[in-house]
């Protein structure tokens, strides 16, 4: 018994079916979070930061000067 014989028999088909709707719950999740109504305006200016000039990030969130930042 060669071993594709051995894996047929081992009953692991399973896993890639649950891989499989693992994967097509995770794609639909990110799918509807991406086009959900309320993201629109929060993309469009995700997308404007590589064209922005230097802008520190307690700027663009609204922050104030005083708060510390992190990194």
């Amino acid at each position: 018994m060669g071993l594709s014989g051995i894996m047929g028999k081992a009953g692991l088909e399973i896993f890639a079916e649950v891989g499989l709707v693992i994967f097509l719950v995770v794609f639909a999740a990110v799918v509807w979070n991406t086009f959900r109504k309320g993201r629109k305006a929060e993309l469009e200016e995700a997308g404007r930061i590589p064209l922005d000039d230097f802008v520190p990030v307690h700027e663009r969130t609204g922050g104030s000067d005083d708060e510390e930042v992190t990194s």
